[in-house]
């Protein structure tokens, strides 16, 4: 799924009422590298984290296919 987040000049992003009722709430892990930035729902494991993160790089791969940038 791909959504657009505003990051505030103090570092805060909002994601959304969505992500919350989602069970994104809370304080929980990110990920971060010099290109993206992961946000892990609390509770998960790292093998639900992976196979969460290659499920991403194929809808990516799917979308660049589709002539989508």
């Amino acid at each position: 799924m791909k959504r657009t987040i505003k990051i505030y000049g103090q570092g805060n992003a909002y994601l959304g009422q969505q992500a919350k009722e989602q069970g994104y709430d809370g304080t929980t892990d990110a990920y971060f590298n010099y290109a993206t930035v992961s946000i892990v729902k609390p509770g998960c494991t790292l093998k639900e984290v992976k196979r969460s993160l290659e499920i991403t790089l194929q809808d990516i791969e799917l979308r660049m296919t589709a002539g989508e940038e």
